[in-house]
C-alpha cells in the first residue's frame, strides 16, 4: 500500500488502494473494448483496510497520527468475491503476541464492503464497465 500523506495527515492511510484500482481497470478497458486484449486482466475489485493497535484497542483505518502511535498495524487487501488477498502485519513498537494479531482481522473483515465497493462506483462515475 502507498504510505500516508503527512500533509494531510487526518486522513486513513489504507484508502491509497482504491485509486490504484480505478486507475488500472479505466486503462484496461479500452484494449479490451477493442479487442488487442481477450479479458479484463482485473476482473473485479480490491481495496485495502488498515487495523491499528492503538492504546490496546483495534481501531479500522487509523490517521497517520493514529497509526505513528500504533503498536502493531494490518493491512489487509482484499478481493471483491474472495476476500482478504493479502494481510500484512507490522510490529510498530517491537514484537506482539497472538492475542494482538487475533483481534486485528476481524474489524478490517466487518468493513470489507465499504473499501470494495468505493472502486467500483469510481469506476463507474468515470464511464468504465465495472
Amino acid at each position: 500500500m502507498v504510505g500516508a500523506d503527512e500533509r494531510r495527515p487526518e486522513k486513513p492511510r489504507s484508502v491509497t488502494a482504491t485509486p490504484g484500482h480505478v486507475a488500472l481497470r479505466l486503462a484496461f478497458e479500452k484494449p479490451v473494448q477493442d479487442g488487442a486484449n481477450p479479458a479484463m486482466p482485473l476482473p473485479e475489485a480490491i481495496a485495502a483496510a488498515r487495523v491499528g493497535i492503538v492504546e490496546g484497542k483495534p481501531l479500522l483505518h487509523p490517521t497517520h497520527h493514529e497509526d505513528a502511535a500504533a503498536g502493531v498495524g494490518l493491512n489487509v487487501a482484499v478481493m471483491e468475491s474472495e476476500g482478504p488477498a493479502e494481510v500484512q502485519p507490522t510490529a510498530e513498537d517491537g514484537p506482539f503476541g497472538q492475542d494482538a494479531l487475533d483481534a486485528m482481522p476481524s474489524p478490517a473483515e466487518a468493513d470489507i464492503g465499504r473499501p470494495v465497493a468505493a472502486p467500483k462506483r469510481a469506476v463507474e462515475a468515470a464511464g468504465g464497465d465495472e
